[in-house]
């Protein structure tokens, strides 16, 4: 389930790119949006881990969480692009170093 959520769920969107194709058989997340008493505001998540080895020479587990208060997106519009925007900046550091 944890997969399917990156892979064609509700943070599919934001994995979608060429960049993340190494990376989306390792990925694995939970998006959740729960409404705020201020009307179309909501506090939404995106928390999950990337596998060992998804990106080159990394052997630990990267485990990630993000909390957006207040968002008028969903947890996969808002909070599963900036975990996104990390794992593309580790990606291009991982080609530009080699490591």
């Amino acid at each position: 389930g944890l997969h399917g959520v990156v892979a064609g769920g509700t943070a599919a969107g934001a994995y979608r790119g060429a960049e993340f194709e190494r990376l989306r058989p390792g990925l694995f997340g939970k998006t959740g949006t729960a409404p705020v008493g201020d009307a179309g505001q909501a506090t939404v998540w995106f928390t999950g881990y990337l596998e060992p080895g998804s990106i080159p020479g990394e052997t630990r587990r990267l485990a990630f969480a993000v909390f957006v208060s207040r968002s008028e997106a969903t947890g996969g519009e808002h909070a599963a692009p900036v975990v996104a925007s990390l794992l593309r900046t580790l990606v291009q550091q991982d080609k530009q170093t080699g490591h």
